[in-house]
């Protein structure tokens, strides 16, 4: 079976810890929210969905 490509791990796992950042109030702040369907796609968060 292929592995999955990153795209694909960021639509069955969204919910990483920058993820949550970017869709919450980080800190209080409102005006930090990046938006309410934001899905991080950075090297971090890429290598912690292959491990799930």
């Amino acid at each position: 079976m292929p592995e999955p490509t990153p795209q694909e791990l960021a639509e069955i796992y969204p919910a990483t810890l920058h993820t949550r950042w970017g869709r919450s109030d980080f800190h209080g702040d409102l005006s930090t929210i990046i938006s309410e369907d934001f899905v991080c796609m950075c090297d971090h968060c890429g290598s912690v969905r292959l491990k799930r």
